[in-house]
């Protein structure tokens, strides 16, 4: 399953053009939409832009992916770090 990989595995297989960004992202919200209504780790995610940037990913050329070692791996942010266009809180309903 494309969203057990390590970061490691992950990467690899992008670079040798085995998965795509789009097919590993799209692996992770599956997962997402398949358990987290039972465990509830996500307070909110956008779909739509995670696989807007995962098509992105992929459309840079090989050569341009060198110093980019993150590139085309989904990631998963607690809601205590700001993201520009994002809201906020930190899981309060104080906040």
């Amino acid at each position: 399953m494309l969203n057990e990989l390590s970061i490691a595995e992950a990467r690899q297989k992008l670079l040798a053009k085995e998965i795509s960004a789009v097919e590993l992202v799209q692996a992770c919200l599956d997962r997402i939409d398949a358990v987290d209504g039972k465990c509830r780790a996500f307070l909110r995610w956008n779909a739509e832009e995670a696989l807007e940037q995962a098509a992105s990913a992929d459309a840079i050329p090989q050569s341009e992916r060198s110093g980019k070692p993150l590139l085309g791996i989904p990631i998963a942010l607690k809601d205590n770090l700001a993201v520009k266009g994002e809201r906020l809180s930190c899981a309060s309903k104080i906040l």
